[in-house]
């Protein structure tokens, strides 16, 4: 399976088909922004934390 982000509803999917809440985006600064301008972004919850570089996936990211 795919991974994939959608940073409008703030959720990642993982490989396994889980979803996990988006809980922080940052911009190429490293300031904490808004979906439009995020470049990587931190997901998950207790205890299973990802931290995604959303180049890595190119049309997995939906907005």
């Amino acid at each position: 399976m795919r991974e994939a982000v959608n940073l409008a509803q703030r959720l990642f999917i993982d490989s396994d088909g889980h979803v996990h809440p988006v809980v922080t985006m940052f911009d190429s600064n490293g300031e904490q922004c808004g979906p439009e301008d995020a470049v990587s972004v931190v997901a998950g919850t207790e205890g299973r934390w990802f931290v995604l570089d959303l180049s890595e996936f190119g049309e997995g990211v939906f907005q």
